[in-house]
């Protein structure tokens, strides 16, 4: 691994746990909309190190093998026209693929940069976030929505069924 890389991992060990957070510097406006160009950094920074790997999941119309948070930025102002981001901001990455998360590392770090309508972050760090310990009940919040889904028996066909929170079984 060059130096250049080095400097972005902050655990020494090998890419093993499927979370990532990305903290990039900058400040600028951007759109509340902003969802689509961050997805686009994602998927571009593993097409750089794998374009099949990125083409598979850029194509498939289900599960999307990936998601994302939203900016995390600690300083900013809201305004009509978007969002000034004063001072930086932090997003997380996660996937239950192994590859996707190591690409889009080897990506991001290839090319350390997320723009984002007008404004170009330069990536300061990559780090890997370790699983959470769970217990048997536990209370969180996401940073991005979850989709729970079955399998139901329907007719003598299986079908995908969407739950919801207040759903019994």
């Amino acid at each position: 691994m060059s130096k250049k890389k080095e400097r972005f991992i902050k655990r020494e060990s090998h890419i093993r746990d499927m979370r990532v957070k990305t903290s990039l510097t900058g400040r600028g406006l951007i759109p509340f909309n902003y969802n689509l160009a961050l997805a686009g950094a994602v998927y571009g920074a593993v097409k750089r190190v794998n374009t099949e790997l990125a083409s598979q999941i850029h194509s498939n119309t289900g599960y999307k093998y990936f998601t994302f948070s939203l900016l995390q930025i600690p300083e900013r102002r809201i305004s009509p026209e978007g969002i000034y981001v004063e001072d930086g901001c932090f997003f997380l990455v996660s996937s239950p693929v192994r590859d996707v998360i190591s690409s889009f590392v080897e990506g991001i770090m290839e090319r350390p940069e997320v723009r984002i309508d007008r404004v170009q972050f330069e990536v300061e760090g990559v780090e890997m976030m370790r699983s959470p310990e769970l217990d048997r009940r536990c209370v969180f919040s996401t940073l991005s929505p979850i989709i729970v889904r079955s399998v139901k028996q329907e007719n003598g066909k299986k079908r995908i069924i969407d739950l919801y929170p207040t759903d019994t079984n």
